[in-house]
């Protein structure tokens, strides 16, 4: 994942309720993808792209 990190996002991110609050999303979309290699086991294009989105 490539992220630009400008000097507003910094400063949001020094919040420690913004950090928590963020790494519950990462969680969430961590969660999703696997969801998703495993509910497209049978469709390898499917499969392949949310492998790709989950390195």
């Amino acid at each position: 994942m490539t992220m630009y990190m400008t000097p507003p996002l910094v400063s949001i991110l020094i919040d420690p309720l913004l950090q928590k609050r963020y790494d519950k999303h990462l969680a969430r979309l961590q969660e999703i993808i696997e969801n998703e290699i495993i509910r497209n086991e049978h469709n390898s294009h499917l499969r392949y792209l949310a492998g790709y989105y989950a390195r």
